[in-house]
Formats: C-alpha cells, structure tokens, sequence
C-alpha cells in the first residue's frame, strides 16, 4: 500500500515496490495549489473509468493508470468490498484525477481537508 505524507505546501504519495512497476514512476508529488477538490466517492468500475494505459500484471486489480477521451486518471490501491474511494481532482498536466481505493480513505479524507484549509 502507498504511504501517503505532507510537507507545508505539498502532498506526496510514496508508492511501494508493486505500484511503482505497474505505474511506472516512484512517487506522485502534489503542490496544495494543485489541489481542486477532495471528496469521498464510490468507484465508478472498469468499464466506465476508461482504457488501461499502464502495465497489467496478473492480479493488479484495479492499480494502474487509464484514459478516457481527454482525461487521465490515476488509480493507486486495492479496492475493497464497500467500493468507497477518495477522489482527488488536480490540476495536473499529465494526471487529472487521483482515485485512491484504500482501507482508510475517510482519516485521508478529513487530513486532507485540513491540508488544503490551512494557510501557507
């Protein structure tokens, strides 16, 4: 699972050994001004988030990166049972939406939220 920190005006995303292979790049860093929004959501399903752009390993699940006419996402994770996710929107010029499918994306939630609230 990827370890997720923050700095004063940053979120950085550390992926492990698994995640980096698949999605290609060792970890994500996202500036606070980059941020658009940060919402709990239910994930929509393969089919409807778009083609898988990045390696498919046997058993990657969900874990990858795909396109869908003009938008790119980022789907870092393994998806449980209730199908809840956080949904990051940003500001990216290669990613546009981060869906992070984890055990405990509702503390994520509120952290981030207070990330983005505070003043630099």
């Amino acid at each position: 699972m990827a370890k997720f920190s923050f700095t004063n005006r940053s979120f950085d995303i550390t992926l492990n050994s698994r995640e980096r292979r698949i999605l290609g790049r060792p970890h994500l860093n996202i500036d606070k001004s980059r941020l658009e929004s940060v919402a709990l959501a239910e994930f929509p399903g393969l089919g409807n988030i778009g083609q898988r752009v990045s390696r498919t390993p046997l058993f990657a699940g969900v874990l990858g990166e795909y396109r869908s006419n003009s938008k790119s996402f980022l789907v870092v994770g393994g998806l449980r049972k209730p199908r809840i996710s956080l949904r990051l929107r940003i500001s990216h010029p290669n990613i546009d939406e981060v869906w992070i499918c984890a055990g405990q994306v509702a503390e994520l939630e509120a952290k981030l939220a207070s990330f983005i609230a505070k003043k630099s």
